[in-house]
């Protein structure tokens, strides 16, 4: 029986031992096969990466022009609403500390000479404020005058108007801003009669949006304007919406844009031709103006007084 006893008691030691060594190791190596696959996977993604097609991956910036210019693409573009904010603040201030300012959106018409231009455009967005004369209108306009030079205004003298009459316009600019204004006086219909008012208004220098292609066509005609009349013209407007018109007779072709409160006829012999001017005004040429041949061709049938007669243009 001792002898029995013996052989039970060192069974389950010699079953259970190589069990919790078994268990012991297993841990270990469940751990590393974790770290193996993760280790080949980040080799497989890092490899991939590395050859990757250069064409496909970005080009970074080695010379200095192109960090500059890395760094420019960093900065945030501003809008036109930014600059519709800036002006909207600049005429809260030129205006601050005057009585009875009312905010409105009817423009009087302002004006800006860009540079290398001879010739004044229109601003395509302005922001206006309406300010009524109460009792001594000189003590609003040496208010104004006031904050001006505060808010680092120089004046500009008298800017044209766009209209063949109108109000007076006095012009002022912030070159550092590149903001210009406008002040101005007319009268409105309301109950109990006229009131005067005085206007002020302001806009981006550049907010008259001349393309490229825009300007070079206004810097064409105000100089075929100039060559036949010696001077240039007050304003031009409405030729980003006058394309050239062929004429009857090719290849002729006429262009006529707004100068002033009138109208401006031009005309060329040929597309790659520059642009002379034939005349301008408010009512139709007489047919005796046309009284060249190229202005006969240019204008080839299109209407004209003869006298008193109507008629068209003959060759």
């Amino acid at each position: 029986m001792g002898k029995d006893t013996s052989d039970q008691s060192t069974t389950p030691e010699a079953v259970v031992e190589p069990i919790k060594t078994k268990k012991k190791h297993n841990v270990p190596a469940i751990v590393l096969a974790f770290f193996m696959l993760a280790f080949a996977g980040a080799a497989i993604f890092f490899g991939i990466k590395y050859f990757e097609p250069k064409e496909n991956k970005p080009a970074e910036p080695t010379t200095a022009d192109e960090i500059k210019e890395d760094k420019k693409s960093d900065v945030t573009t501003k809008t036109i609403a930014d600059d519709y904010k800036e002006v909207e603040e600049m005429v809260g201030n030129l205006s601050a500390g005057i009585e009875k300012a009312y905010g409105t959106r009817n423009g009087q018409g302002l004006t800006y000479k860009p540079e290398g231009l001879n010739t004044h455009i229109p601003t395509r967005l302005t922001i206006v404020e309406e300010i009524m004369i109460q009792n001594n209108e000189r003590a609003i306009y040496a208010a104004l005058e006031s904050n001006f030079k505060k808010s680092g205004f120089e004046s500009i003298g008298t800017l044209p108007f766009l209209g063949s009459a109108g109000p007076k316009i006095d012009g002022y600019l912030n070159a550092s801003r590149n903001i210009v204004c406008g002040v101005s006086e007319d009268s409105e219909w309301g109950y109990g009669g006229a009131q005067d008012f005085v206007y002020l208004e302001c806009a981006k220098t550049d907010w008259t949006w001349l393309t490229k292609d825009e300007k070079a066509l206004v810097a064409e005609l105000e100089a075929a304007y100039h060559e036949k009349t010696g001077e240039y013209p007050t304003t031009i407007h409405n030729f980003g919406n006058s394309n050239p018109k062929n004429s009857k007779q090719e290849p002729y072709q006429t262009l006529s844009v707004s100068l002033g409160g009138g109208f401006g006829l031009f005309y060329r012999t040929s597309p790659d031709a520059k642009w002379q001017f034939f005349t301008g005004g408010q009512a139709p040429p007489d047919c005796s103006e046309y009284n060249t041949e190229d202005l006969k061709k240019a204008y080839l049938g299109e209407f004209c007084y003869n006298g008193l007669a109507e008629s068209t243009v003959q060759l």
